[in-house]
């Protein structure tokens, strides 16, 4: 469904004989360009159809994001020996395979991220997609690693979580310096939306509740 400012209104969805998996990505470029992710395929609702789009047929789409004016589709699927992640490209009315690559069952493997609607990715820092690979543009300080979630609307303003094997906190970076923002417990999600972060925290497993921390760097 799509927020119109006063009501939700249907948009149209590929039928349950089109997926494998259910939906697993979304991305509304426009009100007439909503990409939809899936395990082997990619939608384009258009507002009134969906055109369907095959990629690799074991590989589920997590995320979209954009590259000079380009919509990229990231994924990963697992195999015997580890995990196999690739990024595929729209262009010329069809998806192509810019990027892949295995990780062993042994090694960290890239997790994708996105700061505004650019591709990025963390491994114990941030490493972004320049159209053929991921370079690695900036580590966590030292004697800190850095997770997974990260929030924000360009690589010299966000927010992440960085940790120890004593202590865990929410820093900001701000393309100069880091800076040490907030603890939470476990944060489950985390957005920036103007000049706001919302993070969404799980304080434990058994409890029936969860809070959301609206607040802005130091």
């Amino acid at each position: 469904m799509k927020w119109d400012g006063s009501i939700y209104q249907d948009i149209p969805v590929p039928g349950d004989t089109n997926l494998s998996g259910g939906l697993t990505a979304v991305y509304a470029k426009s009100a007439g360009e909503i990409w939809l992710g899936s395990k082997g395929k990619i939608f384009l609702s258009n507002g009134s159809a969906c055109i369907e789009y095959e990629i690799e047929s074991s590989l589920r789409v997590s995320a979209f994001a954009e590259l000079n004016g380009k919509v990229l589709a990231f994924g990963r699927r697992s195999i015997s020996s580890g995990i196999e992640i690739s990024v595929y490209q729209f262009e010329d009315n069809s998806w192509t395979r810019t990027y892949f690559k295995q990780f062993s069952f042994y090694e960290d493997p890239l997790v994708q991220v996105k700061i505004g609607n650019e591709l990025y990715g963390c491994m114990n820092g941030l490493l972004k997609f320049n159209g053929s690979d991921f370079s690695r543009i900036l580590e966590p300080p030292t004697g800190y690693e850095m997770a997974v979630i990260v929030a924000g609307n360009t690589d010299n303003d966000f927010l992440t979580y960085l940790f120890t094997e004593h202590e865990a906190f929410f820093a900001n970076w701000n393309g100069i310096k880091w800076s040490r923002e907030k603890y939470i417990v476990s944060p489950d999600y985390m957005k920036r939306i103007g000049r706001n972060y919302y993070i969404v925290e799980s304080p434990c497993s058994s409890c029936n509740f969860i809070y959301l921390r609206i607040g802005r760097p130091n």
